[in-house]
């Protein structure tokens, strides 16, 4: 069984940052623990993020690419798939 959500609206990536659209498709796994997320934000006019975040079998992973290219953040481990566990409850 699975849910998916999409999702449209702001987001920021520190406190005092500025605002970028993005829309998002999430797909949550409820049988077996897991999701997979991914995302498109419009950084400026013309410059765009594309990113994934997932846990599967335990494991978690943030990959986000400037163009859709160019990682600018590649992180999993441990820490990660606590946050990913903890972005499920």
């Amino acid at each position: 069984r699975t849910v998916h959500l999409i999702q449209d609206g702001e987001m920021r990536t520190k406190q005092d940052g500025k605002w970028m659209l993005f829309s998002a498709d999430q797909i949550f796994s409820v049988g077996k623990p897991g999701f997979i997320w991914k995302v498109n934000v419009e950084a400026i006019p013309f410059i765009h993020l594309t990113g994934r975040d997932f846990l599967e079998n335990g494991k978690g992973q943030m990959l986000i690419k400037l163009l859709s290219i160019y990682p600018v953040v590649n992180v999993g481990g441990v820490l990660i798939a606590l946050l990913a566990a903890g972005a499920m409850l």
